[in-house]
């Protein structure tokens, strides 16, 4: 089980830096792709466990607590500095855990 690090409540910019699409099932002809970049409020740095390659990752969530995407990074500093860089975060951003 991963351990919450820091978590963020976040506001995407108008245009934002990074964009994440998934499949849709079943995939509509017209537009196979779902963009759920604007659902994310919320994110996490996870220390992870039992990963030989990567230690940390970002947790996206939406306003329900649901998962909307992990991204997996080398550091937890490596990982803060993605999500700050695409959400526009600063370092007083992060909050311990509640």
């Amino acid at each position: 089980m991963p351990k919450v690090l820091q978590t963020a409540v976040v506001t995407l910019p108008a245009n934002p830096l990074v964009m994440y699409f998934a499949n849709r099932k079943p995939a509509p002809k017209d537009n196979p792709f779902e963009d759920l970049t604007r659902r994310v409020v919320q994110l996490q740095v996870l220390e992870l466990e039992g990963d030989r390659n990567f230690t940390h990752a970002i947790r996206r969530l939406d306003k329900a607590g649901t998962v909307v995407w992990d991204t997996k990074h080398l550091s937890a500093a490596e990982a803060r500095w993605a999500a700050e860089w695409e959400y526009n975060l600063q370092a007083t951003d992060w909050k311990a855990p509640s």
